[in-house]
């Protein structure tokens, strides 16, 4: 049994409606982006304590008191026979043979108790009718909400641990052994006469003229250690070889209290367990760890909220959502938005191959990316981060990253950043050489590429607003040839129409971000060729010893912020 479709309307700021949920998804985004009140609504309908919680005026969006809806459709394709025989009333029966069940929260506002009315309707076709959400129901007896707080709490997770095997034991007449019983009786015994507590027993009855007051009563201290409480005295113990006792840290207490919290749940039932920031506590290579186990320790559907990109298991996770918000201008409200991606396993690879890996899960978690081709590239941006105040303030307030793609295939990188709504700029070289099918041919490789990442709409959008036809064959031309003198001419505009769709291509045929580096530090023309040379021959470390050589401090400034390395976060296009 898995949640397939959620919807929710005027619930702590959410409006939303998600169809085709995956079994394993992940919801990142900001603080305070509705990732809790999400997982919060469904706890709400599916998890009895959550439920008897009554929702006041706060849960609204905006304390507007209108009704609040919370609906799910639960695949039961996976579910037992036994849980589908409880449910069988509501099951609908789809027209691919696929069984569901719709489950419709709805509370309204009661102005007499300040606080909502709730009540639960089953079925989607016949609806039955609606119940008292504050009491058990037939759901509450097949599916279990695991849900693990994002700061875990061993000692009470090892506490409820005991107190649901003491109640099956209890139910299971299962009780403490005899020899137990009879030694704990002589334990009490043993401690009663004890010379330390005997004189303490004295010492309360040996009062002196208070005696009088109490007459011939006396004061017997007794243990009182009782078999019922053989549960409460428990513990769990880290030990190694030989019971040597030892002390575990965070991540290892925090595994063992999710362990607890599923071992506590009955058997029968199906789970779905809702996982909050599982990465406190956790050292970023046990983060990666932690996720990696999720997919081995539970069956059912799995919920995970994070700000961490090492919780981010490509191999497992089958989607991922970005909630976040932005203000209206005009109300001064926030709007929820939220996007998706799909990133199941092997479709993915196939789809992105090497662009999936760690540095593409840290870009999910800026606002705005720009593409980069490598590390030349990306060491500039951290030096002027570093060197450059201002610059690093615009940067952390728009949120923004630079990322790698390793050559020039920026294509799959920026499908799977725009899916998650994030702005996506790129940087690349007009890489302007010779095609290989004839000496003559040449190709602008730089500028179809760049192209190539338009859609059809936009291109035809380009042909009719600026009067330049995109084809095939475009940016092919023969060397030095009247055709490529003037194509060359209208390189320029080319490259200016592709910075409206926030792609920028170096003008220059060759050296584009040598060019671009010498002319951002302010080199004049006869320093620019020598410095252009040093770039062009192992760039990366030539970089660096340049500018510690030539003690550079790299800085954004009114000379050079139109610079293309740098233009794209001073562009005043939206």
């Amino acid at each position: 049994m898995y949640i397939k479709e959620i919807e929710i309307n005027n619930f702590r700021g959410l409006n939303i409606q998600i169809v085709n949920l995956k079994k394993r998804f992940l919801i990142i985004g900001k603080n305070d982006s509705g990732k809790s009140n999400f997982c919060y609504a469904i706890r709400k309908v599916l998890d009895y304590k959550t439920r008897r919680q009554p929702l006041v005026e706060s849960d609204s969006t905006n304390l507007n008191k209108m009704d609040i809806l919370i609906k799910m459709v639960l695949d039961l394709s996976a579910i037992s026979s036994n849980n589908r025989a409880i449910l069988k009333e509501y099951v609908d029966v789809n027209d691919d043979g696929t069984e569901t069940l719709t489950i419709e929260f709805n509370a309204t506002f009661n102005h007499d108790i300040q606080a909502y009315d709730e009540y639960i309707i089953f079925g989607s076709l016949d609806k039955t009718e609606p119940k008292s959400a504050a009491i058990g129901n037939c759901l509450d007896k097949v599916v279990d909400i695991i849900y693990v707080y994002p700061n875990y709490d061993l000692s009470r997770d090892t506490k409820n641990y005991f107190s649901y095997h003491k109640l099956l034991n209890e139910k299971a007449n299962l009780a403490i052994g005899q020899d137990i019983s009879d030694s704990i009786i002589k334990l009490n015994e043993s401690i009663s006469n004890d010379s330390a507590i005997k004189n303490m027993q004295d010492e309360l009855n040996n009062i002196g003229s208070m005696k009088e007051f109490f007459g011939d009563i006396d004061f017997l201290i007794k243990s009182d250690f009782e078999l019922s409480n053989i549960y409460k005295s428990l513990d769990i113990v880290p030990c190694v070889l030989n019971d040597k006792k030892i002390n575990i840290g965070d991540g290892k207490s925090k595994t063992l209290a999710l362990l607890l919290q599923k071992l506590i749940k009955e058997k029968h039932k199906e789970k779905i367990i809702i996982l909050e920031e599982p990465e406190n506590h956790l050292f970023p290579l046990l983060q990666k760890q932690y996720a990696s186990i999720l997919d081995d320790f539970f069956s059912g559907q799995t919920i995970v909220t994070t700000h961490s990109p090492s919780i981010i298991d490509f191999r497992k996770t089958e989607e991922i959502f970005k909630f976040n918000y932005e203000i209206d201008e005009k109300t001064k409200e926030r709007k929820f938005n939220c996007f998706r991606v799909n990133v199941d396993g092997k479709e993915i690879y196939k789809k992105f191959g090497y662009s999936i890996n760690e540095e593409i899960a840290e870009s999910f978690f800026y606002n705005e990316v720009l593409l980069i081709e490598g590390y030349s590239e990306k060491m500039f941006y951290n030096i002027l981060i570093n060197s450059d105040d201002e610059f690093r303030k615009i940067v952390l307030n728009r949120g923004v990253g630079f990322i790698c793609v390793y050559g020039v295939d920026f294509k799959p990188s920026k499908e799977i950043l725009e899916s998650l709504g994030i702005k996506v700029h790129i940087l690349t070289d007009n890489d302007y050489y010779q095609s290989g099918k004839d000496d003559d041919e040449y190709v602008y490789a730089g500028l179809k590429r760049a192209f190539s990442l338009l859609d059809e709409n936009t291109i035809e959008l380009i042909r009719d607003l600026a009067g330049i036809d995109i084809k095939e064959n475009t940016f092919n031309v023969i060397n030095n040839s009247p055709e490529h003198i003037s194509f060359k001419k209208n390189v320029p505009s080319l490259v200016d129409v592709l910075k409206v769709y926030n792609i920028y291509v170096h003008e220059g045929q060759e050296n584009g971000f040598e060019n671009a580096f010498a002319e951002f530090v302010g080199l004049k023309e006869d320093k620019k060729t020598d410095v252009i040379e040093i770039l062009s021959q192992r760039k990366m470390k030539n970089l660096h010893k340049y500018l510690i050589d030539n003690d550079i401090v790299l800085k954004v400034n009114d000379r050079n912020q139109k610079n293309i390395l740098v233009e794209f976060l001073y562009d005043d296009r939206p």
